[in-house]
């Protein structure tokens, strides 16, 4: 879960670029035993055409049965996850609407921010972290802790005393456990920086205030659907959907 879509992309491509290697060496030892060959008849098509089938075959097999994987592991965790909602930070519709994707940013990632500066730990040395949540009457979550990923000290906002302080020996029970990725400059919850709808549709979700995401055990997390002020989700009229 924790690979970016591009990453994936790129992981299939060089799946593709191996079988048509392995293709081209394999008819290019068919080729040589044809040219070595006195007589068609006499041509070893048998093992060459063999393995060539063999590779196909099971480089298909193996491409389809990550993608599968994958997309089971997400769906399972759409359909399970626990929810999270996140407050998206304050911006100007006009410059999040680009195509038919729309660019999230988001105050839990503005928050975390300011802790990792402010506390000057070896958080910018690292790629992710576990931040810890808690939701409010309303549902949407604030940030509660973040785990010093070197160390495993706790960093959490402390009421009583007024302010952030560090400890090992957190209770981090009726927390939720999300996970935080550096990407672009930024900690996103896992690396989540954009949604996407279907065209026609982005004057609908410029009133979205809320994102809410499906988390599992370990923190990893999807992007479940926008909501507006009321926590609401954010759905385009029927007639839009219609067409």
């Amino acid at each position: 879960l924790q690979w970016l879509s591009i990453h994936k992309a790129m992981a299939l491509g060089a799946g593709g670029a191996w079988l048509a290697f392995g293709a081209f060496l394999l008819q290019r030892v068919v080729i040589k035993d044809h040219a070595s060959s006195d007589s068609v008849d006499a041509l070893p098509m048998t093992k060459p055409s063999l393995l060539f089938s063999s590779f196909f075959w099971v480089g298909l097999g193996a491409v389809l049965l990550i993608t599968i994987q994958d997309v089971a592991r997400k769906e399972n965790l759409l359909a399970n996850g626990t929810p999270v909602v996140l407050a998206l930070a304050p911006v100007d519709p006009r410059s999040l609407m680009q195509g038919d994707f729309m660019a999230l940013n988001f105050s839990l990632s503005q928050e975390v921010e300011r802790l990792v500066r402010k506390q000057e730990m070896a958080y910018n040395t690292r790629q992710s972290f576990l931040a810890y949540l808690q939701p409010d009457a309303a549902g949407v979550s604030t940030l509660a802790a973040i785990q010093n990923p070197t160390d495993g000290r706790v960093l959490f906002n402390d009421q009583q005393k007024g302010g952030w302080q560090s400890a090992s020996d957190v209770d981090l029970t009726g927390l939720i456990a999300l996970e935080v990725t550096r990407k672009k400059g930024r900690w996103l919850p896992n690396g989540v920086d954009a949604w996407f709808f279907p065209e026609g549709q982005a004057e609908h979700f410029e009133q979205a205030l809320y994102g809410e995401f499906k988390v599992n055990d370990k923190g990893k997390a999807l992007l479940y659907r926008m909501l507006d002020e009321k926590a609401q989700p954010v759905a385009a009229p029927a007639e839009i959907l219609d067409n």
